[in-house]
């Protein structure tokens, strides 16, 4: 119902895969569809792309949902409009050694509500011995900062500074850096 709230939450593999039915590309070609690794077992992986995920959530009957979303490519999954990697050239934009595409396209629907992301969409997500780095930082901040002093957003900002610090050290191959929308 209208003023229900929703509370979605997925961490796992996160995934880009070819573009078939032509939403993400703008005309343009190698553009990619992101998509959640619910099962890699055997010979057989099955997913959920981008699209599925945000027809179904957008058909509940409430505005008032969160998502949060500890995966690589999380940032593509609400449906953004930076969603072309050219096949030849992906690892050397995971890389941030070439600049990245962007494609457009008015066709594609936003995920409805509030989405918090563990990355950028050309980014993957780290995890650490605890689990996903973006949810262990996310979960510590709200156990340890009371809803009377802090919100979600002040608390994801806080979040994201962790993170950025923590996968901006030399060690570290390659920046996660989280996102959230609106």
């Amino acid at each position: 119902r209208e003023q229900d709230k929703v509370f979605i939450y997925f961490s796992g593999h996160g995934t880009q895969i070819q573009d078939t039915d032509g939403d993400e590309n703008n005309g343009q070609a190698g553009c990619y569809d992101e998509a959640f690794v619910i099962s890699d077992g055997g010979d057989s992986i099955s997913k959920i792309r981008d699209d599925f995920f945000v027809a179904q959530v957008n058909k509940i009957g409430t505005n008032r949902i969160t998502t949060t979303i500890d995966s690589c490519f999380s940032g593509g999954m609400l449906r953004g409009t930076k969603n072309c990697l050219d096949m030849k050239s992906k690892a050397l934009i995971e890389a941030n050694i070439l600049p990245k595409k962007d494609c457009p396209s008015s066709e594609i629907s936003r995920l409805k509500g509030t989405v918090y992301m563990a990355s950028k969409e050309y980014q993957l997500a780290w995890e650490s011995d605890n689990g996903g780095i973006f949810t262990t930082f996310f979960v510590d901040n709200i156990e340890n900062n009371p809803e009377e002093k802090f919100n979600l957003k002040q608390i994801f900002e806080m979040t994201k500074r962790q993170v950025v610090e923590q996968t901006g050290h030399k060690d570290c191959e390659r920046l996660q850096e989280p996102q959230r929308q609106p």
